[in-house]
């Protein structure tokens, strides 16, 4: 839920190294757990046994109620604590907002969802301004509306949370402006939840962790008074099944040869964003460019990456207290840590504001796990660098904003709508060109929302070039049809060329109704080939 900074004093040399993928030739591998996890030695996974011994004794020693080492699959090492919280479920903070990521990644795979959405087509009763908000601008945290401290973090106290995003004034021009943000998840979760038509945490079991073999009786996620799931905190599950999640991510989406989220889903949401270069879609992640962060005193920006003891390729769920699962493709690891009580509690160092973020804990755990490894060596990037004060003396805290949070009964939103047409969208891996150029690409409508689509497609580059000309869309929900674009003369030249006779495009669609016009220029990948 708070980030902390970690801003001075890094050594760059190690930090920003290019990592390599790992070799595996010589490591025991393990398939994805339908059970519990199978079990190697770190010997077998390339890793020194006594140095993870002392990886794991640390966070022990730093109040860590779990960690979970999992690398090519296997389980390398449990903590002490966490083999007596084995089975015990764990507040997951903020972390929970990238299983909200997680499960729009799930319903987009299914055709279910567009990153490019509006909030209007799902959640009719959003006014003009708030209906114009995209499913991307939620993951990306840049809706751009208003926040405050206990305005934000009030709405852990909220009946109604929905409501109250849905009232909040805008303080930037959505897409231009990242803001970690509380209630706009909460938009997200019931968008989701109308887009697949069924509750939540439902959808979330029997679309993703159930899958994976995490039980339904393992876990629980709060909910308001309005029975919205609270999104941004509030999921409650052991530590080896979130490292289940973790896995699921560094495999790309598939588990035991099944796919439930297409790759390009996960790549994008750990990908830097325009107003970030540190934050996903809901996920944290290391940069050389460094990031832009919240705390309790609001926005700061860092010109370090988020992770400097990680290698530059890893990216995280976090949340308040040092809840982490760590996600390391480099290395093939994830790692997940439980930092409650907190790491930091026996950092005396350590200000108020640090003991809700990792700051001193989290970097000498994660540097003492990095040294473990011997396959390949990570280099050492050294202590912890003593961190400046944080000046809490003139913090955003304007108590009245809890007044309208805790009413029992709530002034009616603005006015609603008018409802946003759906994006369609397409349902083609790969295209063949005949010599006339004619392609019908087929595409669906989703099934639930406001008004039905109606769209222009083009294929174009993956920068946005247009490879075709424009083919219409106009569908009723649920239904499927055909855009028919022709592709250039000078495109299928580029076909014959190109590596393997396939050439890389997209599907931009622009989206047109009674309100305006949009584009979804960054769908999954579309190959051409010549016929």
């Amino acid at each position: 839920m708070f980030r902390g900074k970690l801003l001075t004093g890094l050594c760059s040399a190690a930090v920003l190294i290019a990592w390599t993928p790992a070799a595996a030739a010589s490591s025991k591998i393990c398939p994805d757990p339908t059970g519990d996890w199978q079990r190697a030695t770190p010997g077998e996974l390339g890793i020194n046994g006594d140095k993870l011994s002392a990886a794991l004794k640390l966070a022990d020693d730093r109040l860590s109620q779990s960690m979970v080492v999992i690398r090519h699959g296997c389980l390398a090492g449990v903590s002490p604590n966490g083999q007596q919280n084995y089975y015990s479920r764990a507040e997951a903070f903020s972390m929970s907002k990238s299983m909200v990521s997680m499960a729009a990644q799930r319903a987009m795979t299914m055709g279910l969802l567009s990153p490019d959405d509006r909030l209007g087509a799902l959640v009719p009763e959003a006014d003009r301004a708030h209906g114009d908000i995209t499913i991307r601008q939620l993951l990306e945290m840049t809706a751009g509306l208003h926040w405050d401290l206990l305005g934000d973090y009030g709405n852990v106290f909220n009946p109604d949370i929905m409501t109250n995003a849905l009232e909040l004034k805008f303080d930037h021009e959505p897409g231009t402006w990242f803001e970690y943000h509380q209630a706009s998840v909460t938009l997200l979760t019931k968008a989701i939840e109308r887009a697949v038509g069924r509750p939540f945490q439902d959808f979330l079991q029997d679309e993703l962790f159930g899958p994976i073999g995490i039980k339904r009786s393992s876990w629980t996620w709060a909910k308001d008074n309005a029975g919205t799931t609270a999104g941004f905190y509030g999921l409650q599950l052991p530590a080896p099944d979130f490292a289940r999640l973790g896995l699921l991510m560094l495999r790309h989406g598939s588990w035991n040869g099944r796919r439930l989220i297409d790759p390009w889903y996960v790549e994008a949401a750990h990908a830097r964003t325009k107003t970030n270069p540190g934050y996903g879609w809901l996920f944290w992640r290391n940069d050389a460019d460094g990031y832009v962060g919240g705390t309790i005193t609001g926005r700061y920006l860092s010109a370090e990456p988020d992770m400097p003891a990680l290698p530059l390729d890893t990216y995280e769920m976090n949340g308040l207290a040092d809840q982490q699962v760590v996600i390391i493709p480099s290395l093939d690891t994830v790692y997940v840590r439980m930092g409650l009580p907190n790491s930091d509690l026996a950092a005396p160092d350590q200000d108020f504001a640090g003991w809700f973020g990792s700051l001193e804990g989290s970097y000498t755990i994660s540097r003492a796990l990095m040294q473990a490894f011997d396959e390949p060596r990570v280099p050492d990037p050294g202590p912890f660098p003593k961190q400046p004060k944080t000046d809490t003396s003139d913090l955003p805290i304007h108590p009245e904003v809890l007044i309208p949070l805790l009413a029992e009964t709530k002034p009616p939103l603005p006015k609603a709508g008018p409802a946003r047409r759906r994006v369609p969208i397409p349902q083609a891996a790969v295209l063949t060109v005949p010599a006339s150029g004619l392609v019908a690409v087929p595409v669906t409508c989703p099934p639930v929302g406001a008004a039905g689509c109606k769209a222009t497609l083009f294929l174009t580059t993956p920068g946005g070039r247009p490879l075709s000309s424009p083919g219409r869309v106009f569908l009723a929900r649920g239904e499927s049809g055909t855009a028919t674009v022709r592709v250039s003369a000078a495109t299928r030249r580029k076909i014959a060329a190109s590596v393997g006779g396939a050439l890389s495009t997209r599907a931009t669609v622009f989206v047109g109704d009674d309100v305006s016009r949009w584009s979804g220029a960054a769908l999954a990948p579309i190959s051409l080939t010549l016929q």
